[in-house]
């Protein structure tokens, strides 16, 4: 065999080792539908974006979970908080999002008053969400559990509440995490206190009728120490 001869078989050699490798990593890719949007075994909602390991809600009978990729995804900015905190925040951002018809009829009818796309776009691509540390309020270090102001895409989240529900079991803590995001997200859509503490309540009935709350006795006041 003459040198030319061996130089294509070498070449036609590794062309096949070459398209070799690509057919397995395509059929891995195609095996793998975790890419597309990793599906919670729990709720059999996908998470998409977001640690499913810090997605394990617990779905009650009124759920509206969905099966399959949703293909949802979000761009809240979560700031100085903790993993916890973080994935607790984000599950909540993720999931009103995910079922933003269902949250916007309910709110709507307990409210009485239009939600509008401000709302959602806090929670879904524009809103920011930053824990406070103890020696950063500046609200004569009288700051309870949150702050924002109009037209403001960041709140703050204070120690006060973030200890009031670190004890929770997790489906209680994004309860009061939901009714609090709807409360501050309110205020930075410039919707004043009455308005936002309406939103506030209608968000933590959503939720608790959405996710099944560990004890039927879950209080927003007395449990996430909100109004």
């Amino acid at each position: 065999m003459n040198r030319n001869n061996q130089t294509i078989l070498k070449f036609s050699e590794w062309t096949q080792i070459y398209v070799g490798c690509l057919f397995f990593v395509f059929a891995a890719l195609m095996g793998n539908p975790a890419q597309a949007g990793m599906e919670n075994p729990d709720t059999g909602e996908t998470c998409q974006g977001i640690d499913c390991d810090g997605f394990n809600d617990t779905a009650g009978s009124n759920a509206g979970a969905t099966s399959g990729s949703s293909g949802t995804t979000i761009d809240l900015k979560v700031i100085d908080c903790d993993a916890t905190q973080d994935k607790d925040i984000n599950a909540v951002a993720w999931n009103i999002v995910d079922d933003w018809e269902n949250f916007e009829k309910l709110v709507e009818a307990e409210t009485g008053a239009n939600l509008g796309n401000c709302a959602k776009n806090r929670f879904s691509k524009n809103g920011k969400v930053k824990c406070m540390p103890s020696d950063k309020c500046k609200n004569n270090g009288d700051c309870l559990n949150g702050w924002s102001s109009p037209f403001t895409k960041k709140i703050k989240i204070y120690p006060q509440f973030l200890a009031k529900i670190a004890g929770l079991d997790q489906a209680d803590r994004r309860a009061c995490y939901a009714a609090l995001l709807a409360h501050e997200f309110a205020h930075s859509c410039d919707l004043g206190e009455d308005g936002a503490e309406a939103r506030e309540d209608a968000a933590f009935k959503y939720w608790k009728d959405r996710f099944a709350a560990t004890s039927d006795t879950l209080n927003m006041q007395l449990n996430c120490g909100l109004d």
